[in-house]
C-alpha cells in the first residue's frame, strides 16, 4: 500500500543559491511522486516550492496537509502550515526574507495527503475508455462517446467510415503533447479545471486544441477565467481574444479601456501595433491615423484621445 506521507528536506545557503532551482529527490505518496525545491527570488528571498507530478491521471478530489520549516543553528527562522486540495501539476511556493547569509539553512516540508482520486487514462477499459489517442509522447485511452460529446471533430471522425480512426477505434495526434490534452479531458470528464500554474504557462496551447478541436464548453471555460482575471491583467489579453472569437472578452476589454492604454495600439510609432491580430488592426486603422496627429500636439492629444476611444468601442462593439 503506498504511503499516505513523507518528509522533504534541503541544506542550502543563501549566498549559494541562484534563480536555478536546487531540487529534493523524488517521494513516492498514494501513487504521486512529490519533491520540493529551493531557490533565491526577487532581490532578497528564498522560494520554496512543493509539486507533484501526474500522467496519463486526473485528479476529482483530493486534500493535502503540508508543513513548511526552515531553521538555521536549531532556531526556526520559517514556518508556515496549510491544507488545501491539489490538482494536475500542482505547484506551491513559500517565501521568506529572514535569513542569514552565510549559515547552513535547513529546509523540512512535511506532505501528507489525506484525500485523493484519480481518473485514469493507461488502458483500454470497455464502456469507459474504448479509443485509444496516440500522442506526441504516449498514449491516452479515452471515452469515445464523451469525446464526442465535447467535440464535433471527434463526433465526425469516429462516425465516418471514411476516417480510419472510425473504424479502428485509434486516432493519432502525433503533434500533442499528453500533458495538454490531459487538460482538455478535465472538461470532457467534468472534473474541475485549475487555472494556475502551470496551466498559466502553457493556456495558449491548450486553447488552440481546444479551438482546434472545436471544444465549446473548454473554449467557454476559458473565456470565463480569463474575465476574471484582474484588470490589468485583462488587458494583455485583447489579441488573444481575438484569435479565439472570444467576443465576451473583447467587449469587457474595449469597454475598460482608458486612454493610457489605448494609445499604445493606436500610435503610429509603437511597434505593438504590428502585433495585433488583422481583425483588430483593420479596425484601428483609422485611429492609428488619428492619435498619429495628435502626437503633434500635447495639447491636441489631451483632447482627442478619449474621443478616438468611445469611436473604437462603438466600431468594434
Amino acid at each position: 500500500m503506498s504511503k499516505t506521507s513523507a518528509v522533504f528536506k534541503l541544506k542550502i545557503r543563501y549566498r549559494d543559491l541562484s534563480e536555478m532551482r536546487i531540487d529534493s529527490r523524488k517521494q513516492t505518496i498514494q501513487d504521486l511522486k512529490w519533491l520540493i525545491f529551493c531557490r533565491r527570488s526577487g532581490s532578497r528571498e528564498i522560494e520554496i516550492g512543493v509539486e507533484h507530478d501526474l500522467l496519463k491521471r486526473a485528479i476529482t478530489w483530493s486534500r493535502a496537509h503540508l508543513k513548511v520549516v526552515a531553521r538555521s543553528k536549531d532556531k526556526m527562522i520559517y514556518s508556515h502550515e496549510t491544507t488545501s486540495s491539489f490538482s494536475n501539476y500542482f505547484s506551491n511556493s513559500y517565501y521568506f526574507d529572514k535569513f542569514p547569509n552565510d549559515d547552513e539553512i535547513t529546509i523540512a516540508v512535511k506532505i501528507r495527503v489525506e484525500k485523493s482520486k484519480f481518473v485514469t487514462f493507461d488502458k483500454l477499459q470497455e464502456g469507459s475508455a474504448d479509443v485509444k489517442l496516440e500522442l506526441t509522447d504516449g498514449d491516452l485511452y479515452v471515452s469515445k462517446m464523451l469525446l464526442s460529446h465535447h467535440s464535433s471533430y471527434f463526433e465526425a471522425m469516429f462516425q465516418s467510415d471514411a476516417f480510419i480512426e472510425g473504424q479502428k477505434g485509434v486516432c493519432q495526434l502525433s503533434d500533442v503533447k499528453i500533458e495538454h490534452f490531459l487538460f482538455l479531458l478535465h472538461s470532457v470528464y467534468g472534473l474541475p479545471i485549475y487555472f494556475d500554474s502551470p496551466m498559466e504557462e502553457i493556456l495558449n496551447e491548450v486553447t488552440e486544441l481546444a479551438d482546434r478541436f472545436n471544444m465549446e464548453v473548454m473554449l467557454a471555460k476559458t473565456e470565463e477565467y480569463l474575465m476574471s482575471l484582474p484588470h490589468q491583467e485583462v488587458k494583455k489579453r485583447l489579441e488573444f481574444a481575438d484569435r479565439f472569437r472570444f467576443s465576451g472578452l473583447r467587449k469587457y476589454i474595449i469597454d475598460s479601456l482608458e486612454a493610457d492604454d489605448i494609445e499604445p495600439l493606436v500610435n503610429d510609432s509603437h511597434d505593438d501595433f504590428d502585433s495585433v491580430s488583422v481583425t483588430l488592426n483593420s479596425l484601428l486603422q483609422p485611429f492609428k491615423l488619428s492619435c498619429a496627429a495628435c502626437s503633434s500636439s500635447p495639447n491636441r492629444r489631451l483632447e482627442n484621445r478619449c474621443v478616438c476611444i468611445k469611436v473604437l468601442r462603438y466600431t468594434i462593439n
